[in-house]
């Protein structure tokens, strides 16, 4: 074998370890966790609220950073589910949230903490007269839309 083609087929095997190396170190490290959804969209300050997310987290529990200070996330045995604390002093606004895997973080999603009473959209309200209460006081009302097209009615008296 001539020293051109020994250098050739040298540089081939390197080349096909090296790939198979990557795709094995890709492998290894599994999937970031995905955030798509946030229920309820938020929680009074005070509170302390059952949240579901929807997504992809191979293992479970994830952890969960929360911009800003004063809330905390700390997931439940159930996947999917975490125990959100609001103290009482958090600053009402936006929030981002993040899961946190072993392999990453997802990208960040919005949840809103509130100073006013917060009301669990009731379906089907889909019609004026299945319009869903809202009391006097002021109201934070969490729905989500859950279909193409899909109204949500509510009734206050103003």
């Amino acid at each position: 074998m001539s020293m051109h083609r020994r250098f050739s087929h040298a540089l081939c095997c390197a080349s096909i370890v090296c790939s198979l190396a990557l795709m094995s170190a890709a492998i290894a490290a599994g999937a970031t966790p995905e955030l798509k959804t946030i229920e309820p969209s938020g929680a009074r300050r005070g509170a302390t609220t059952e949240v579901t997310v929807a997504g992809t987290f191979d293992k479970w529990p994830v952890r969960a950073w929360v911009s800003g200070a004063g809330v905390r996330w700390e997931p439940t045995k159930q996947k999917g589910k975490f125990s959100a604390i609001v103290e009482a002093d958090a600053v009402p606004g936006p929030r981002w949230v993040r899961l946190i895997g072993d392999d990453g973080a997802s990208k960040p999603a919005a949840w809103i903490v509130s100073s006013t009473k917060e009301l669990a959209e009731k379906e089907t309200n889909d019609l004026i007269s299945g319009a869903q209460e809202i009391g006097p006081e002021p109201t934070t009302v969490n729905g989500a839309l859950s279909k193409g097209g899909d109204l949500d009615a509510f009734r206050l008296t103003l």
